[in-house]
C-alpha cells in the first residue's frame, strides 16, 4: 500500500462514480485529502465535481470517467503543505509522474466545460476553484478570504521563519508548500492546530470581540454577522472544532494517529497505533472513553462520560476567565500530559520492538486514553472549584482564601468605566491600544 495507490484508487473511484461535497453549490463542491505512506512520500489530492457528456453516450471517449476531476501534487522531502478550505495545487504538469497525478481527461474536460482554453499552464487553483477574495460562501455575506489566508501564513511563518512570507488575502500569492527551516516533531505539528495568533497581530485574545477576559474564541452566524457583515480571524482552533488528528508514519516511525476530542488548544493528543489492530489485540482501544458517546446527550450519573464531553466541557468554561485560565491551568496542563504521554507511547514502540509485539501498542494506547479521559475529568471538576461566581477559590498557595479576579484595568479603560457607569456604557472602534492593556500584548 502506498499513498501513490491511494490517491489512484480514490480518483478512480470518483471519475467512474461521481463526486458529492459536504455542501450543496459552489461551496461544497470540492474536497482536499492529504495521505502520507511508510516509504515516507505525502500527497495532497484535489477532487471537484464532474463533467457531464453532452453528445451520444456510445461516441464519449470518457464514458465512465466524467464523474469527478482530480488532480494530486506530492509534497517534497522536508517541506510542509497547508490545506485550509482551499484549493492549493497550482500548475500541473503531466509530464511530471514523480510529482504530479491526474484524471486522465482533466485537460480535455475543463476545456469542453469551458473551464481553461488550453494555452498556457494549468494551474489548478485558479481554473478549478473561485477566488476566495471575491467568492462568497453565503449569498447573503461578504467573501472571507482571512478565513484561509491566516492559517496558512500562520504555518508558514512558524516551519519557515527565514521566508518572511507575509500576510495576504490572496490564497495565489502563496506556494504549495514551503521547506522547514528546522525538522519538526509530532509535538510540534499539534502545537500548529493550537494556536489563536498569540503575539501577532492578529492576536485573537486582544480586541472588543475577545472581551474583557481575553477570550479567542468567536461566536459565528447569527442575525449580527447579517446586519454588520464582515471578517473576523479564523485560528485552527475554534469552538465547533469536533476532533483534531494528526497522522505519523514514514521509515522507521510506529505508524499512528493522535487524536485530540475538541477543539485542539486545550485537547491532549493520544495515539491510535495501526499496527494495534493486528494480531491478537484485535484493535483494543478504551472504547467507553474514545469510541461511546454522542453530542447530543450527556449524564454525570451514568458512569464516567467519554473524552470528547471532559474537554468540551472544559474549553467551554474557560470562557468565565479565558486568560487567566489558560495560562494559569489549562494550557501548561496540556503541554506536562501531551509530553507525557509522548513519553510513554515513545516507550511502548522501544518495548514493542525489542519483542512485545502488537499487544505492548494496544495495551499501552488504552492506558494512556484512559488516563487522559480520567485525569481530564478530575482537571475540570478542579476548574469548577477554582473558577465560579466571578472568584478564583482556594488556590494552591492560599487553599481557604477566596480572591478577586475582576474585570482587567485595559477593559475599563476602554470602556470608558467611571462614577456614571451604572448606566449603560457604549463605545466606538478606537485607533489605538488602550494604554493599560500589558506591554507584552502590543508588541
Amino acid at each position: 500500500a502506498s499513498a501513490r495507490c491511494a490517491v489512484q484508487t480514490m480518483g478512480d473511484l470518483g471519475a467512474q462514480h461521481g463526486f458529492y461535497g459536504e455542501d450543496p453549490g459552489k461551496g461544497g463542491a470540492g474536497e482536499s485529502v492529504q495521505l502520507a505512506d511508510a516509504q515516507g512520500e505525502a500527497w495532497v489530492f484535489h477532487i471537484s465535481g464532474g463533467v457531464p457528456a453532452k453528445g451520444a453516450a456510445a461516441d464519449d471517449k470518457w464514458r465512465g470517467q466524467r464523474g469527478a476531476m482530480w488532480a494530486a501534487q506530492r509534497v517534497p522531502d522536508n517541506h510542509v503543505a497547508v490545506v485550509a478550505n482551499d484549493f492549493i495545487i497550482r500548475v500541473v504538469d503531466p509530464e511530471d509522474k514523480e510529482n504530479f497525478m491526474t484524471h486522465p481527461g482533466l485537460f480535455e474536460l475543463t476545456q469542453e466545460a469551458g473551464l481553461w482554453s488550453g494555452k498556457g499552464e494549468f494551474d489548478f487553483l485558479a481554473i478549478m476553484a473561485p477566488d476566495i477574495k471575491t467568492f462568497s460562501y453565503n449569498a447573503l455575506l461578504p467573501p472571507i478570504p482571512m478565513y484561509t489566508t491566516l492559517r496558512m501564513w500562520s504555518v508558514f511563518r512558524t516551519v519557515a521563519p527565514s521566508l518572511h512570507i507575509e500576510i495576504t488575502d490572496d490564497t495565489r500569492a502563496f506556494p504549495f508548500s514551503v521547506p522547514v527551516d528546522t525538522q519538526l516533531t509530532h509535538l510540534d505539528v499539534m502545537n500548529l492546530f493550537r494556536t489563536h495568533y498569540e503575539g501577532t497581530a492578529f492576536d485573537m485574545r486582544l480586541g472588543a470581540l475577545a472581551g474583557p477576559f481575553q477570550s479567542p474564541n468567536r461566536i459565528e452566524g447569527g442575525r449580527g454577522m447579517m446586519a454588520f457583515p464582515g471578517q473576523f480571524a479564523r485560528s485552527p482552533s475554534i469552538p465547533r472544532t469536533s476532533y483534531t488528528m494528526v497522522g505519523q508514519t514514514g521509515p522507521d516511525i510506529e505508524a499512528a494517529v493522535w487524536f485530540a476530542p475538541d477543539c485542539s488548544a486545550s485537547s491532549v493528543f493520544v495515539p491510535f497505533f495501526a499496527r494495534a489492530l493486528t494480531g491478537d489485540s484485535a484493535g483494543q482501544f478504551d472504547e467507553a472513553a474514545f469510541g461511546q458517546g454522542s453530542m447530543q446527550e450527556l449524564s454525570f450519573t451514568d458512569g464516567t462520560p467519554p473524552a470528547w464531553w471532559a474537554f468540551d466541557f472544559v474549553a467551554n468554561w474557560m470562557d468565565l476567565s479565558y486568560r487567566n485560565m489558560s495560562e494559569t491551568y489549562v494550557y501548561p496542563k496540556v503541554q506536562q500530559l501531551q509530553r507525557e504521554v509522548a513519553e510513554h507511547a515513545a516507550k511502548a514502540v522501544l518495548a514493542s520492538r525489542a519483542g512485545g509485539g502488537e499487544a505492548v501498542l494496544a495495551m499501552e494506547q488504552t492506558r494512556l486514553q484512559r488516563r487522559v479521559a480520567d485525569e481530564w475529568w478530575k482537571f475540570a471538576t478542579m476548574l469548577v472549584v477554582r473558577y465560579n461566581d466571578g472568584f478564583f477559590n482556594f488556590g494552591e498557595n492560599a487553599p481557604t482564601r477566596v480572591a478577586t479576579i475582576g474585570y482587567p484595568p485595559f477593559w475599563l479603560e476602554m470602556i470608558g468605566y467611571d462614577g456614571a457607569s451604572y448606566f449603560p456604557t457604549w463605545f466606538e472602534r478606537a485607533p489605538s491600544f488602550p494604554t493599560l492593556l500589558d506591554a507584552q500584548d502590543k508588541s
